[in-house]
């Protein structure tokens, strides 16, 4: 991992992925700057903080999630900064039911006011080291 000394930026993407394991769509939307942006590949993109909030409360239930991500990169720049993870993610949605996989890259870039970082741009797109996230899938 590359870091510039900003723990604060790793905080926020280890925030958002126990809010999003933990289906706590209410912290994981307060993690957004008001005018934040979601940007998923094949999706159109989602600006607004309550707008993102209504779509991730539109997730079905799910019946078991597992999910891990491994930090790559964090840099900062006076009151801008990013973090570049990958997520890796199985869900069961019923039980009995085939799970299904998602292994992203994500790059959260943040902005920093009033002394806490929010995620400013939300960039996320399949990610081009598929084994290495199904072995942190695998492993405890």
């Amino acid at each position: 991992m590359t870091t510039t000394g900003a723990p604060d930026l790793e905080t926020v993407a280890r925030r958002l992925t126990a809010a999003f394991e933990a289906s706590d769509w209410g912290a994981m939307a307060a993690l957004y700057e008001p005018d934040g942006e979601i940007l998923s590949a094949g999706r159109p993109g989602l600006a607004g903080r309550a707008r993102i909030e209504s779509l991730l409360r539109a997730f079905p239930p799910v019946h078991e999630r597992r999910s891990r991500n491994a930090i790559t990169d964090v840099q900062q720049s006076g009151d801008l900064g990013w973090v570049l993870f990958d997520v890796a993610t199985r869900e069961i949605v019923e039980p009995g039911a085939a799970p299904v996989e998602r292994l992203s890259r994500v790059a959260l870039l943040c902005r920093r006011s009033e002394g806490r970082w929010h995620i400013w741009r939300d960039v996320d797109g399949p990610s081009p080291d598929a084994q290495r996230l199904r072995e942190l899938l695998d492993g405890e």
